[in-house]
C-alpha cells in the first residue's frame, strides 16, 4: 500500500507536529511504501528528495514562511502528483497550503485522513479568507484524527463532523525514555548539584514562543523570591522570548534559575526530567493543543503543573491525579500549586505513580500504534 504523509516540515526540523508526522511515517514504513511531502523551512530555489529511516522525504522549494505558513508553488504540483500515486493520504493540519492542494484534487478519490493538531488560532483573518477551502477538507475527509476529547469539545471547525472524528492521542516510547536516563554521566557537569537525586524543583523546556507562558513562569519566580523562596528552576529552549528570559533573570538576580539558551538533545531532556520534582507547563493559548512533553515528564514519574486551556492540555495530565491544573495567565495560582507540590511529599509520590500508570495505559506507542494500524484497515 502507498501512503502519503503531508506536513509543513519534517525531521530534522523540530516541532511537535513534525514529531507526530515522523512517528506515523516510520510506523507505516515497516509494512508499506511511505512518502512524506513537505516544504523547506527557509528559502530554497530547488526541492530535494532523501530517504530517512525507510521513508522517502520530498521537500519542495520554498519562498519562505509567512504567518507561520511555508509558501511554495511547486508544492501544489507535487501534491497533485503524489496524491494520484497513493492509496491513503494523511494531511497534518493546520497547513492551509495543503488544504488548497487537497481542494485542487477534489475530482480524484483517495482515502484521506486529516490529522487535526489544532484549529487555526493566531491567524484568525487568514482563517476567514480561506474558510471555503478549509471547510472542503473537513467535509471531504474520510476520517479526522484528533488528539484528545477536549479538542472535539472546543473545536469550532469540527463541530459539524463529529461522526468522522476519532480520538487517537499522541504517544511516546516509554521504555526507550526510561532506558535513556539510566546513564546521565557527563551531562551538565557544569552544575555541581546535578549528581543529587532530585536537585531541580521545577523544569520548563520548549520553544520560547507566545503561547508557552514563559512570561507567566518568570512572574511566578519573581513572586517566589519576594516571598523569600528560592526554588531551583531550569528553563531551556530558544525562540522569540529568549532575550526576555535571559534579561529578566539577570535584572531580578534570580540566582537559582538556570537558563539553557538552546534546544536540548533527547538524552539531555529526559535526564533533566528525571532530576526534577515537577514539570512546569504554563501554556496560555489553545495553540498548545496537547503538550507531548507532559507525557515525557509523566513517563518518568514527574508530576505536571499545567493550565486549564480549552484544548487537550489539561486532559493529558489530570488535575489532582497526575499533577495540578491552574488558570492560564495566573502566576499567583501557578506559584501556589508549585509550593503545594514541593511541600507535600506524599502528594508528589502519589501523583508520580499515577502519572506512570496513565502513560502506560493510555499513551505508550504500543497502545497507540495498534489503533493506527487498525485505522488503515477500515
Amino acid at each position: 500500500m502507498k501512503i502519503l504523509q503531508v506536513n509543513k516540515m519534517y525531521s530534522p526540523d523540530i516541532g511537535g507536529v513534525e514529531t507526530v508526522c515522523q512517528q506515523y511515517s516510520e510506523l507505516y514504513a515497516k509494512n508499506h511504501d511511505v512518502t512524506v511531502l513537505c516544504v523547506h523551512k527557509n528559502f530554497k530555489l530547488f526541492g530535494t528528495s532523501t530517504v530517512i529511516n525507510n521513508v522517502k522525504v520530498i521537500r519542495c522549494s520554498s519562498l519562505g514562511t509567512f504567518f507561520s505558513m511555508p509558501v511554495s508553488i511547486t508544492f501544489l504540483f507535487s501534491f497533485i502528483y503524489q496524491f494520484l500515486k497513493c492509496d491513503i493520504v494523511f494531511i497534518h493540519l493546520p497547513f492551509p497550503l495543503a488544504d488548497l492542494s487537497f481542494f485542487l484534487t477534489r475530482f480524484f478519490k483517495r482515502k484521506v485522513y486529516l490529522v487535526w493538531h489544532s484549529d487555526i488560532v493566531k491567524q484568525g483573518f487568514l482563517k476567514k479568507i480561506l474558510s471555503p477551502i478549509l471547510n472542503h477538507s473537513v467535509r471531504n475527509a474520510d476520517r479526522i484524527l484528533v488528539t484528545s476529547p477536549k479538542m472535539l469539545e472546543f473545536s469550532e471547525s469540527l463541530k459539524n463532523v463529529f461522526h468522522k472524528c476519532v480520538v487517537i492521542p499522541l504517544s511516546i516510547n516509554a521504555l526507550s525514555i526510561r532506558n535513556t536516563v539510566k546513564d546521565d554521566k557527563g551531562l551538565f557537569d557544569c552544575y555541581d548539584w546535578f549528581d543529587e537525586p532530585k536537585p531541580i524543583d521545577g523544569l520548563f523546556f520548549g520553544r520560547l514562543c507566545y503561547y508557552k507562558g514563559v512570561n507567566v513562569l518568570l512572574d511566578m519566580l519573581l513572586a517566589a523570591k519576594l516571598k523569600g523562596l528560592n526554588p531551583r528552576v531550569v528553563i531551556a529552549g530558544r525562540g522569540e522570548f529568549s532575550d526576555l528570559v535571559q534579561n529578566f533573570i539577570k535584572k531580578n538576580n534570580l540566582t537559582n534559575v538556570h537558563f539553557i539558551n538552546r534546544f536540548l538533545t533527547e538524552k539531555e531532556k529526559y535526564c533533566l526530567i528525571n532530576k526534577s520534582k515537577c514539570f512546569l507547563f504554563p501554556s496560555v493559548e489553545v495553540s498548545e493543543a496537547f503538550g507531548i512533553t507532559q507525557l515525557e515528564a509523566m513517563c518518568l514519574g514527574v508530576p505536571v503543573i499545567n493550565t486549564n486551556l480549552a484544548s487537550g492540555v489539561p486532559w493529558v495530565s489530570l488535575n489532582n491525579l497526575t499533577g495540578l491544573t491552574v488558570t492560564p495567565n495566573d502566576s499567583v495560582q501557578l506559584l501556589e500549586a508549585f509550593i503545594e507540590l514541593l511541600k507535600d511529599e506524599q502528594k508528589l509520590n502519589s501523583f508520580s505513580l499515577n502519572a506512570i500508570e496513565r502513560v502506560n495505559a493510555e499513551f505508550d506507542d504500543s497502545v497507540i500504534f495498534k489503533k493506527l494500524n487498525l485505522l488503515i484497515k477500515e
